[in-house]
């Protein structure tokens, strides 16, 4: 504590406020002294752009539904950043909407969002023919909205259903006493309904961003890998979402080895999987809700061989925060080499050789690697 200037009276005096900043400056430097500021991690990729989310907040303007538009053949064009306001109404059976987007230009991202304005439960589709489905919207329960958030679609035209689900799984108490009602009423038959807003955007992708949809193998997207690192972004956008990645062959040193990691996301549950060309697990991690999954010393793909590598989106989704996958060299000095959970994969050890190992939680496949 400072002491008080005895020849003032206990007041402070003239050298008072240089005291003070001479303790200011002190203070400054031992916080400066102690904050720890990590260094950067080497990279020889560019830094993963995360975009933003371009949900709609209820303000884009908007225009009303235009029927009849219950069949493909009337589906009614959406308009980039126009939102539409619509109705489905029962007559007899369930209603459906459709409407008809373009997509431009390549490399951009669709992304389509449904509101209900009510507590109806509304499913989401979209079409590249009226007969060939390739993503469905239908995560959230009654009075909440469907996304599909990161669609990399090719030039053309498509088509988007809106629909109530009939028979839903998730029932509100809300929905069931209107169920209850309209059956004590005598109504002739329970036909799902509800009005909605429906939002069509596009945006540039972003860098490294996954291509959706990348479901299976044979859709699987293209991983840049520099000299030593790579990285993507991948949305667990719905529930049982998986993402599937591809690095095509190359020359790997041959004193190195990979380690492959993913942060983790609130409340989703994925597994982190190594695998081979054709798809064949070599490792495999579970990553436990709001946890991260990381695989190390894991022997790379023989000359002439790709690899492949999935997200599995097991419980849980997030339609607006990223995963970010991320891909690096280990020197291969000392350690075991994965996988190496069966005889004929041992890992060589010399004679008065240390040699350390990773943790056993990451699950092996019982395939041969690399055949």
């Amino acid at each position: 504590m400072m002491r008080p200037d005895r020849a003032d009276g206990g007041r402070l005096g003239p050298r008072a406020p240089r005291r003070l900043l001479c303790l200011l400056g002190l203070a400054l430097l031992a916080a400066v002294a102690c904050r720890r500021v990590p260094a950067p991690a080497p990279r020889d990729q560019p830094a993963v752009v995360v975009v933003e989310s371009d949900e709609d907040d209820g303000t884009t303007p908007s225009v009303a539904e235009h029927e009849p538009n219950d069949e493909p053949r009337q589906a009614q064009a959406l308009k980039v950043g126009q939102a539409i306001r619509g109705t489905l109404k029962g007559r007899g059976r369930a209603d459906r909407d459709w409407y008809a987007l373009e997509v431009d230009r390549p490399k951009q991202i669709t992304r389509l969002q449904l509101g209900p304005l009510g507590d109806e439960d509304l499913r989401l589709d979209l079409y590249t023919t009226p007969g060939q489905r390739i993503a469905v919207a239908d995560n959230a329960g009654p009075g909440a909205g469907e996304v599909l958030p990161n669609l990399a679609l090719e030039v053309g035209p498509y088509l988007v259903r809106v629909r109530a689900r009939v028979g839903a799984r998730h029932k509100t108490k809300a929905v069931a006493a209107k169920a209850r009602s309209a059956r004590a009423a005598g109504a002739s038959s329970a036909v799902a309904s509800g009005s909605y807003r429906l939002l069509f955007a596009l945006r540039d992708r972003g860098e490294q961003e996954e291509i959706e949809p990348n479901d299976l193998s044979a859709r699987a997207t293209d991983l840049r890998f520099g000299e030593s690192s790579g990285e993507a972004v991948g949305y667990c956008g719905a529930r049982k979402d998986v993402d599937w990645y591809r690095l095509a062959p190359r020359t790997w040193p041959a004193d190195r080895l990979l380690h492959l990691a993913a942060d983790g996301l609130d409340g989703v549950r994925f597994d982190l999987a190594w695998r081979d060309a054709g798809g064949q697990v070599i490792a495999q991690r579970e990553a436990r809700a709001n946890e991260g999954a990381e695989l190390a010393n894991l022997q790379l793909p023989p000359p002439g061989l790709g690899a492949t590598l999935t997200v599995d989106c097991r419980s849980g989704y997030d339609l607006d925060v990223p995963y970010v996958l991320r891909l690096g060299l280990q020197p291969a000095v000392d350690t075991e080499r994965e996988p190496n959970d069966r005889f004929d994969q041992a890992t060589a050890l010399a004679v008065g050789q240390p040699l350390g190992g990773s943790s056993p939680i990451a699950r092996m496949s019982t395939a041969t690697a690399w055949r």
